[in-house]
């Protein structure tokens, strides 16, 4: 019901408990354990708010104040660091990417996911995109083991994944030098760069081909991460509607959505939603 184990959950709210406990003295406050169940009802299953709140035994009220308490306080535990920034750290990324598919010098694979929500009525325009539905779309980029190492979730699908990508900070540190020769693997989305490797459109020579053939094997690597996190915390999935809330909490969900589903191991920074 909640996508996590008895462990990780217990390990989530010892942390997260400090910020969510009622401060106000009131007759009958809401544990936080109750709290962070609620909400993770509601990430997990396909069901309206409404019904996690009746599980738990609170009102639609009070979920609607204790939501985004729960996912701030959660967003704070994602640990304060980036895009592998280490020695060390890189060479396991490229030796990892090089196992899979014999492509040298890869840092991670990249590609970006819609998320569907309601959008806010004086910005209705800004996230409809051409099928007049209302996402965000979500760039991530994982390591050879799928976890996630960034995220940006603050543009609309409106906006192209190249544009989101050229606008984030990971491709400034990039330009910047700060990861070497290192590269990221994208598919025809995004633009070609020094950094960033898209696949051959119209494969000719066999050296083309084998080229492809590990540029596939890396990005499904991404593409599977998308699956299992959407496949464990339904309220993502396209197939299941929108969520019911504004950008900001959209992104939170995601982002406490990613963290829960490889607990203890989230290595990203998150890139805050831009009003």
């Amino acid at each position: 019901m909640y996508q996590l184990n008895q462990e990780s959950f217990v390990h989530l709210l010892h942390h997260i408990a400090p910020h969510i406990t009622t401060r106000v003295k009131t007759t009958t406050p809401i544990p936080p354990m109750t709290k962070l169940l609620t909400v993770l009802h509601m990430l997990a299953s396909e069901s309206f708010q409404i019904t996690g709140a009746q599980l738990a035994g609170v009102s639609q009220p009070s979920f609607l104040v204790l939501l985004p308490k729960v996912l701030d306080a959660s967003i704070r535990l994602t640990p304060d660091i980036c895009f592998p920034n280490t020695q060390r750290l890189q060479q396991e990324a490229k030796k990892g990417f090089y196992q899979i598919a014999g492509f040298p010098h890869v840092l991670g694979a990249m590609d970006c996911t819609h998320v569907q929500l309601v959008p806010p009525a004086a910005k209705e325009r800004l996230y409809r995109n051409h099928k007049h539905t209302h996402p965000i779309n979500v760039q991530d980029i994982v390591d050879h083991c799928g976890l996630f190492t960034n995220i940006v979730a603050k543009k609309s699908a409106t906006l192209h994944d190249a544009c989101i990508f050229c606008h984030s900070t990971i491709n400034e540190r990039f330009q910047d030098g700060q990861y070497g020769n290192g590269l990221l693997i994208a598919d025809q989305g995004y633009s070609i760069q020094p950094w960033v490797m898209t696949p051959f459109a119209n494969p000719t020579t066999v050296e083309e081909c084998a080229y492809n053939k590990g540029h596939r094997r890396i990005c499904n690597v991404v593409e599977r991460a998308f699956g299992l996190l959407k496949s464990r915390f339904r309220c993502l999935a396209l197939t299941k509607g929108s969520l019911l809330y504004a950008p900001p909490l959209v992104k939170d969900a995601w982002t406490l959505s990613v963290y829960c589903t490889f607990t203890g191991l989230f290595t990203g920074n998150v890139e805050k939603y831009d009003t």
